[in-house]
Order: structure tokens, then C-alpha cells, then sequence
């Protein structure tokens, strides 16, 4: 078997032959996915360049390697020779503690993984190394680099990110107690190592063609540090302004309905139930409810009513199903739940308006133990930004609020939210990462972002819901972190039920865990859209009290690039982020697309003209508005904008000019605006994705096929035929049965439209992620095959079996990737068990599917491989072919029974 190039590297370094060493090591230190390995031959490429007296080189690695305490404690070791050294002197240097021990299988066996350590700055590769001042550092020794790896050395000059993933550490930190974690422990982060080099031994599938796999970015430079400096304009701010004044909500005949229906359904049912209101009563509270419409507590009252009444649903879903299973499933033996046939409406009620009372101290309680959560004096704060504190005591005296209670969290993360329930027990959290990745006039900014939450009143609506929303999410991934531990304790403990005791544990946990996974997912919907509107009246509020916009366009540029470069260190979606984004200032969604490709977008070296590339789609897309619907943020484009009509309202210079749109102009209601708004309305479905687009379609055509029916039946009706009366006085199988059965068929016309054949020259060409972002006129229908290449980041274990936390590194950004089976994304639990997607994280993959572009960019995956390893396959096409027979199935069904 083959030697490693590290041990290749070392026997060369042991007789003296610099120039092979060299040769061998450089390799390592470009194509190596292992960070300890890196350093190793970094170690080792040192004492080689000192062999052949060529310093220079030598001695910027030695600058590097004192970034890493490993490097520090190798460098005490090893001083730095005289100017001419001999090489008889240089070869006893070689230590057994640089040395590899044999492995059986591998040839060698990497250093154990060293722990995380709070913000521990990270080194580079020698050929993407980067001085102080940004220059990249260029190392003598070239001539033998070959031409492929030369092109590969040219992509990854970008971002650079470890593979080690943390050890057993808090989730949200890797710096705190060891409540959770994500991922596998340190020990399969072990294993993970010699796996990616035992692969190297097993034969490639001969199902797929061999491909040429780039070599995958393996570290990252620091955010914001002089290394790679951005060219902020830092614009100025207001010396004098004006408060902006308050805004009303858009009008819009369907919002307005909606949020009438919704008041009126409220309050006919509190009091329907003690027969106070009647039909004039009724009516009379409608058009009362519509008298007031356009203010921004409306919205809230109709986002509390949706939520409380998706709740109620799924707990009598809940309950109806077990009684389900109890009474036909005659093995067990059990009677069905007599209580579980009641109403829970009050009940859940009475429990919501417990915990929204007790919010603020239960956030307390699931913050403090589950992300480490601790005070901040002012006096930190002070330290930080002496503005922030400040603004805050302005704006308790004028407001004549108590002083709020301030809180930090330890996570690299930068977030900030406000939870309580009156003024005096509103709590402003932040992050340690924001407090350090953001400026003085910056952080206060963020503060007065939070302050915009309390003035609006929407904290309290927040508050209540997310708490309620955390208790499946904390479900989650307690479950799925405890689960795995669970199990290999079994296997340790319990030798004699190692064939079936640690699986059984493994899958219960893992159902449940995910099962939660997707009540949490679920009972987000209702809040998406108040949450937009919040963030847009917390940035007005922001820039009134600081008057100061330019600063909030830098603190979220700034909040999009750190996540995504502690995304990128961690290696993993945090918990906190995922749980908390409805609160934070930005959802990390858009922070992942706009901070993870500003820096090598079309080969532009400027990072502003990458970010306004980037924000193009924001601003320019016609149809952008309907595909942010599912996000709980709005388009970070469009927020901006906005801020920057502030900033020329108090003529000031924009910090970051993007295009600025018209408003639409308003117009009599007439025949041919109505043609053309149908028309319009048509035209933005079009750019949905498919099921989305099938749903809208299903229904509309199900109404008026129905409406149709209604009519024959009524014409039968006064006709007196008896045949054809029921459609018009008994048919209400047919509402959902027409909605099924046209959504179905939506299904089967588009699917090909959507899911074109992946040609074989597609699967043998890299697609460059910078061409793709763009194109602002981008929408998830376009044809558009991919194939891709780079790192799989993610969780590991169970939490994702699901493939909720699946993103591809590459030299261009992040991707999201949608790995949905044949059976839908719950197949992902039972379908692909030998190997899943997320047991190739931290691993080098290629990727085939279809790459989609919407508020942010996606690949629907068709096929996701590893070098060494089987293809894991997905099946989204088949699934809505599937999904698309179910539904007319249904339907037909429904009107039979009918």
C-alpha cells in the first residue's frame, strides 16, 4: 500500500532530501481536509525550507503556527536555526512527538483532536496563507506544483475552514459547559479522520462515472481583522434630524379581510359560547373590526388568534390519533383515553395565558440552562458602547420605562432579541459575538433596534409565542443529543443487548426528536409574517432614535458575514440560531447567502461591489416578495433600501447605494387594472417552486370548479332535476375533493418543467456559484441542473436525519441543499440507512441536482456523493409524482363517498 504524503514527506525530511520533502509536504498542506495534519506538515515543510536555506518561507510559517497553541508548543520546541545552518544539525529536530505511528488499515493515525477553545484564531494553509497587511504569502518552491493543483490553489484563495469539528461542548458555544452538542463527540470526530483516509483504499462505484473532485477550502480567516479588511464608507451621521413619523400598514382589501375574519372569529367565540352575540351583533363587531384596521396591533391580534388556533389543532390531532391507535391496534390491549375525546380549547388557553404570564422567567430558565445565558452590567456595556448606554437611559426617561434588564450569551453567534411581558420585566439579550464583531455607534444601533420591539408592543406577542414554540424545539434536540448518548451507553454498559438495545434506543429517540423537529417547524408559520412587519417598524424606530441609518446598514452586513463565518468555523447550524431566528435582527437564512459569498463573487476581489451584486436579486427581482413568505425576515435588499430613503431624507450619504425602486402608483380600480393585476397575479405564481405553485393552483381552480358545480346543481334545482339538485344543497365533499384532485393534476403538468434530466455533460462540469447569484432576475422554475462540488457542513447524529442542517462550502459561498426521498422529507428517517447525508458532514462531496434561487439559493439534491463511498440518493421528483397520485387519489375518494 501506498505511503500517506505526510510519512512520504517525513522519510524524505529523515535523509535529507529537502526538495521531495517539500514537494511531498506542500501537497499535504493543499488537498488535506484534516486541520491536525495540516499542522503537521506545516511543522514539518518548516524544518524542510530551513534545511535548503531558503528562510523566508520558513520563517511566515512560523508566524502563522504562533496562532495555534499546538504551533506555539512546537515552536518552544523548535527555535528558530542561525541564518546558515547545517543539515546535520536539522535532522535530529525530527521528534517522536512530530512523528506517525503506524496504524493497521490507515498507515498512520492523527493527533487526537484538541479542544476548542473559545475564539482561538485559526491558521491558513500555506498556499492560501495571507500576511497582516493581505498580501497572500508565496512560497518559493513551486516549480513542481502540477497545473491541476496549481487551478485548484486558485479557487481556494477564498475562505479556508477547519474539519475538526468541537469537542463535547454546549451546542450554541463550544466555549461553555457541556450541556449538548449537535454533533458526534470527539471520538467520531476521531474516527472521522481515519475514515476519510481509509476511503482512499475502497474501490469508486461503477454506477457514476469518476470525477475530479476540487479541493475543498479548508480554514477561514477572521471576519473583520486586518488580514482582510473591508472598505466600509462609513458614512456620517444625522448631526440634527427629525423623528420619522409613525407608519400604517399597506391597504390591502385581502389583508384587511383577513384580519377582520380573524378579530371577528376571536371574539364570536369567546362570546358565542355564553350566547351573547348573534347575527347583528356579529355584523356590527365585523364592521367595527374594520374601522380599525391598519394599525400594527391588529396584525398581532390576528398572528396570537392563527397561532393559538394551529395549536389547538395540532394538540386535537394529536389526541385523536392516539385514541386512534389505542382502540384498533387489539394486540395492546389498552381502552382509548376518555379525555382525550374532550375540547382542549380551554384548556390549552388557560395553559398559554399561564406561560405568558410566567414568560420572562421561564426564558430565563431555558436560556441560562440551555445557552449559558448571564447579566451584563452597564458597565460592560459601557466598556462596549458608552452610546448604547446612553440611548437606553434616554429613552427609560423620556418614555418613563423601568431600566431594562440586560443579558449576554457566550456564543460566537451575533444575535440580540427583547422577551417579557410588561415594561418591567422586558429583558434585552445579546450576544458576545455581536458585542465584539460590531462598533460603538453600531452595537447601539442594535440596542435601539430592540428598543423599536418594546415601543411597537410586539415583544410581549413574541415572547408568548416563541416560548411555546421552544418547548418542541428544546424537545428536540435535548432528545436527539441525549439520545445518542443513550445509546452508546447501552452498547457499553449492556454488552449482552448489543445486537438491538442501542438500535431500539437510537430509533425512538430518533422519531421523536424529529417528529418535534416539525411541530416546531409548523407552529412558526403564523408568526413569520408579523415578524416582517416588526422588523421593518424596529429598523424605522432604530434610525429615529439614533438617526443614524447608515450605521444599521453596517451592523447587518456585518451580522450576514459573521454568521457565516462562524457557521463555517463551527461547522453546524447553532441551536440557538435556528430556534431563536424569529426574534434576532437577521434571519440567518439570508445572513448565510449575502456573508458567505460577498468574497469571490465573479472572481471580484472588492468586497462592496460583491455584496451590491449580491443584493441585486433583493431589489430588482419582480417576484420577490411572494417567494420571502416562508422566511421570517424581510428581504435584507428591501430593508436596506428603506434605510437608505432615510438617510436621504436627513440628506446624508447612503453607506451602501443599491438601485432605488419607484413606489407603485395608486389607480382607480377599473376593468383593465383588474385584467392586469390577474394577469400580474398569474405571472408571480409562475415563479414559485412547485409544490407551492401546485397548492395555489389547487386551490383556486378547486373554488371554481366547485362554483361551477354549485351552478348546475342550482339550475337543477329550479328546473326540478332531482339527479343534479345535491351540488347545489348537499356537496361540501366537493370543496376539498376539487382542490385535491386540481392540485393534483398541477402536479403532473409542471414536474417536468421543474425537474429537466441532469445530460451527462452536466454531471462532468463544475458549476461557478458567483455566475449563478448574479442573475437578479433568478427564480426557483428555472432550468437549471447543477453539479457542485465542496465541504458538507451540518449537525451529525439524529438530530439530522431529517436533513434539516445540510450546507455545501464552496470557494463561492454556501448552498443549502433539500434532501427530500421518495417518501417525502419523513422518508428521509426510514430510506438511505446504511449510509445518510448527514453522515458525510465534514467530508468532501459532489453534489447533482437542480439549483434553485429564491430568497436565498438552494439545490434540490438528486445525488449526493463522497469520494470512497456509495451514492446516497434522493428522490424529489418521484416524491411529487407520488405526492401528485396521492391527491387525486384523495379527492376522487372524497367524491365517491359522497
Amino acid at each position: 500500500m501506498a505511503s500517506h504524503p505526510l510519512r512520504a514527506g517525513q522519510a524524505a525530511l529523515a535523509k535529507g532530501n529537502y526538495t521531495e520533502a517539500i514537494d511531498l509536504l506542500q501537497s499535504v498542506c493543499d488537498t488535506e481536509l484534516d486541520e491536525i495534519l495540516v499542522t503537521q506538515a506545516q511543522q514539518f515543510l518548516i524544518l524542510a525550507y530551513e534545511g535548503s536555506g531558503d528562510y523566508t518561507p520558513a520563517s511566515e510559517l512560523r508566524q502563522l503556527l504562533t496562532l495555534e497553541p499546538q504551533g506555539q508548543a512546537w515552536l518552544a520546541q523548535n527555535p528558530q536555526p542561525s541564518p546558515s545552518p547545517s543539515p546535520s544539525k536539522l535532522q535530529p529536530n525530527i521528534t517522536p512527538q512530530n512523528s506517525i505511528p503506524e496504524s493497521e488499515g490507515t498507515g498512520f493515525t492523527p493527533l487526537p483532536t484538541p479542544a476548542t477553545t473559545g475564539f482561538t484564531p485559526l491558521g491558513t494553509s500555506p498556499k492560501s496563507l495571507q500576511t497582516p497587511q493581505g498580501q497572500p504569502i508565496k512560497l518559493t518552491n513551486q516549480s513542481s506544483q502540477s497545473k491541476e493543483s496549481k487551478q485548484a490553489n486558485l479557487l481556494n484563495q477564498g475562505t479556508r475552514k477547519p474539519l475538526v469539528p468541537p469537542s463535547k461542548t454546549d451546542p450554541v458555544n463550544p466555549d461553555s459547559c457541556p450541556i449538548s452538542s449537535g454533533d458526534n463527540s470527539s471520538k467520531n470526530s476521531n474516527s472521522e479522520a481515519k475514515l476519510s483516509l481509509s476511503d482512499e483504499k475502497k474501490p469508486q462505484d461503477e454506477n457514476l462515472e469518476p470525477v475530479a473532485l476540487i479541493p475543498v477550502p479548508q480554514r477561514l480567516p477572521s471576519a473583520f481583522s486586518d488580514r482582510t479588511p473591508i472598505p466600509w464608507r462609513n458614512a456620517d451621521r444625522a448631526k440634527t434630524w427629525t423623528p420619522l413619523k409613525g407608519v400604517k400598514l399597506k391597504k390591502s382589501w385581502a389583508l384587511e379581510i383577513a384580519i377582520a375574519l380573524a378579530a371577528y372569529w376571536l371574539v364570536n367565540f369567546v362570546l358565542g359560547r355564553f350566547a351573547l352575540v348573534g347575527e347583528v351583533t356579529g355584523l356590527a363587531l365585523l364592521l367595527a373590526t374594520y374601522q380599525v384596521l391598519g394599525k400594527f396591533w391588529m396584525v398581532q391580534l390576528g398572528t396570537g388568534v392563527a397561532f393559538f388556533w394551529l395549536l389547538r389543532a395540532i394538540v386535537t390531532t394529536g389526541m385523536t390519533t392516539i385514541n386512534a391507535v389505542l382502540a384498533n391496534l387489539a394486540i395492546i390491549r389498552l381502552s382509548p383515553i376518555q379525555l382525550f375525546y374532550a375540547d382542549p380549547t380551554y384548556f390549552l388557553l388557560g395553559i398559554t395565558l399561564i406561560l405568558g404570564a410566567a414568560s420572562p422567567w421561564l426564558w430565563d430558565f431555558l436560556l441560562r440552562k440551555g445557552y449559558n445565558l448571564k447579566s451584563l452590567s452597564v458597565n460592560q456595556l459601557s466598556s462596549k458602547s458608552p452610546e448604547a448606554l446612553k440611548l437606553l437611559r434616554s429613552f427609560c426617561q423620556q418614555k418613563k420605562f423601568p431600566f431594562p434588564t440586560l443579558m449576554v450569551l457566550p456564543t460566537a453567534f451575533p444575535v440580540a432579541f427583547t422577551y417579557g411581558n410588561l415594561p418591567r420585566t422586558i429583558r434585552i439579550v445579546v450576544s458576545q459575538g455581536l458585542l465584539d464583531s460590531l462598533t460603538e455607534s453600531e452595537i447601539a444601533t442594535i440596542y435601539a433596534g430592540e428598543l423599536g420591539h418594546i415601543v411597537n408592543g410586539d415583544y410581549a406577542l413574541m415572547s408568548w409565542a416563541m416560548l411555546i414554540v421552544q418547548i418542541p424545539y428544546t424537545f428536540y434536540w435535548q432528545v436527539a443529543y441525549w439520545g445518542e448518548r443513550l445509546a452508546e451507553l447501552c452498547y457499553e454498559q449492556l454488552p449482552a443487548y448489543r445486537k438491538f438495545l442501542p438500535t431500539i434506543v437510537t430509533w425512538v429517540c430518533a422519531i421523536a426528536a424529529n417528529f418535534s423537529y416539525m411541530i416546531f417547524w409548523l407552529l412558526r408559520w403564523p408568526l413569520l409574517w408579523a415578524a416582517r412587519l416588526a422588523t421593518y417598524y424596529s429598523d424605522r424606530t432604530a434610525a429615529s432614535i439614533t438617526g443614524n441609518p447608515n450605521a444599521i446598514t453596517r451592523s447587518l452586513l456585518k451580522i450576514a458575514i459573521t454568521t457565516a463565518y462562524e457557521l463555517q468555523r463551527q461547522g453546524q447550524t447553532s441551536w440557538l440560531l435556528e430556534g431563536l431566528e424569529v426574534l434576532t435582527p437577521l434571519g440567518y437564512h439570508q445572513a448565510l447567502l449575502l456573508g458567505g459569498s460577498y468574497r469571490e463573487l465573479n472572481d471580484s476581489k472588492d468586497p462592496l461591489a460583491n455584496i451590491k451584486a449580491l443584493l441585486q436579486w433583493d431589489c430588482q427581482n419582480p417576484h420577490r416578495q411572494w417567494l420571502s413568505w416562508n422566511y421570517s425576515h424581510p428581504l435584507t435588499g428591501d430593508r436596506l433600501l428603506v434605510l437608505n430613503r432615510y438617510a436621504q431624507y436627513w440628506k446624508l450619504e447612503p453607506e451602501l447605494e443599491l438601485p432605488m425602486t419607484p413606489p407603485p402608483r395608486k389607480q382607480k380600480l377599473t376593468l383593465k387594472i383588474l385584467g392586469e393585476k390577474f394577469s400580474a397575479l398569474i405571472t408571480h405564481t409562475q415563479a414559485l417552486p412547485l409544490l407551492q405553485r401546485a397548492a395555489i393552483y389547487g386551490v383556486v381552480m378547486g373554488l371554481i370548479l366547485r362554483f361551477l358545480l354549485w351552478v348546475v346543481g342550482a339550475i337543477g334545482y329550479r328546473l326540478y332535476v332531482i339527479e343534479i339538485t345535491w351540488l347545489f344543497r348537499n356537496a361540501n365533499p366537493f370543496h376539498i375533493a376539487c382542490m385535491l384532485i386540481t392540485g393534483g393534476v398541477s402536479i403532473f403538468l409542471l414536474i417536468n418543467s421543474y425537474f429537466p434530466d441532469i445530460k451527462p455533460n452536466i454531471a462532468k462540469t463544475e458549476i461557478h456559484l458567483g455566475q449563478l447569484l448574479a442573475d437578479p432576475q433568478a427564480v426557483p422554475p428555472q432550468k437549471r441542473t447543477a453539479r457542485m462540488t465542496g465541504l458538507l457542513l451540518g449537525r451529525r447524529g439524529i438530530s439530522n436525519w431529517l436533513g434539516q442542517d445540510l450546507w455545501l462550502q464552496m470557494p463561492q459561498g454556501l448552498v443549502k441543499l433539500q434532501f427530500i426521498s421518495l417518501l417525502g422529507a419523513w422518508g428521509n428517517l426510514f430510506l438511505n440507512m446504511k449510509l445518510r447525508p448527514s453522515d458525510l458532514v465534514n467530508r468532501q462531496v459532489t453534489v447533482l441536482g437542480w439549483w434553485r434561487r429564491g430568497v436565498t439559493t438552494w439545490i434540490d439534491v438528486e445525488m449526493l456523493r463522497s469520494p470512497g463511498t456509495k451514492p446516497v440518493n434522493a428522490g424529489y421528483p418521484l416524491w411529487a409524482t407520488f405526492l401528485g397520485i396521492a391527491t387525486v387519489l384523495w379527492g376522487t375518494y372524497l367524491i365517491w363517498q359522497a
